[in-house]
């Protein structure tokens, strides 16, 4: 600390002081010395965390691989057997997909778009408005 003694420095120490983070307490320390070649050991790291990442992107999401690094509980309770389940929340669907989903979808906004100009021009008055019940 002697290359702080210029600065404005407590001349005394508190015990607040003492209880303070350390670099130890922030960084990890290191490993043994340095390696000898600094620039290829973080070129190998860094071709092995690229290396992880490809292998990342081969997994099955419907098998739940890509939840497999996170916290996940290693035993199931009944309370968590009785959560809801994503066919709670979400209509299933009905077949399989159509072969142009984005064509079916257009014409399913269209549709509905001639419903709404259809229900814009009802007259009440002729009971028109019961025939959709």
């Amino acid at each position: 600390g002697d290359h702080l003694a210029a600065l404005n420095q407590p001349l005394n120490l508190s015990d607040s002081d003492r209880s303070s983070l350390a670099s130890s307490d922030l960084f990890d320390v290191p490993k043994g010395p340095p390696p000898a070649k600094p620039l290829l050991q973080a070129a190998l790291l860094a071709k092995e965390q690229a290396e992880k990442i490809e292998k990342a992107k081969t997994w099955d999401p419907t098998k739940g691989d890509h939840l497999a690094a996170l916290n996940q509980p290693l035993n199931l309770s009944d309370s968590d057997r009785s959560s809801l389940a994503s066919s709670d929340l979400f209509d299933v669907p009905k077949g399989p997909p159509p072969a142009k989903p984005l064509l079916q979808a257009a014409l399913l906004a269209k549709e509905q778009a001639e419903k709404i100009e259809k229900a814009k021009t009802w007259d009440p008055t002729k009971g028109d408005h019961l025939a959709a019940l």
